[in-house]
């Protein structure tokens, strides 16, 4: 008769039910996982971003150090260096996916406009871990 089981096929539901979850679940963390990454990603990004336009602004790229802080999260480092007239700001920070340590950057250089640099040509120090 249709819709009848035999003997043979009882708890087959839930043999596939119980070998396809975890299937499900690793799928549904690697999707979390890369959201994850994709925003720490962008606040990077912005945080290099404004740390480079602080440097433009000011002509110095002691500034530049403590605006990208005030942007990026506590466990962010932060380097600033500066060649001639220009500054760039570099700015990574680690992300755990399922455990697995990845390091996402971002880095923004810009032109200082008039000012100094602190020391041309090379690292100006402003070197931050949190």
């Amino acid at each position: 008769m249709p819709g009848e089981r035999t003997r043979g096929e009882r708890g087959s539901v839930t043999a596939e039910f119980a070998i396809g979850l975890p299937g499900v679940i690793a799928t549904v963390l690697l999707i979390l996982g890369a959201l994850l990454a994709g925003s720490t990603y962008v606040q990077c990004q912005e945080a290099a971003r404004v740390g480079a336009r602080e440097a433009m602004l000011h002509g110095d790229s002691t500034h530049a150090g403590a605006a990208a802080e005030k942007v990026a999260s506590d466990k962010a480092v932060i380097a600033v260096t500066t060649e001639g007239k220009w500054v760039r700001v570099h700015v990574e920070q680690p992300v755990f996916i399922a455990a697995i340590p990845i390091r996402v950057s971002a880095h923004m250089s810009a032109p200082m406009e008039g000012g100094s640099t602190s020391e041309p040509g090379g690292r100006t120090g402003v070197s931050d871990s949190h």
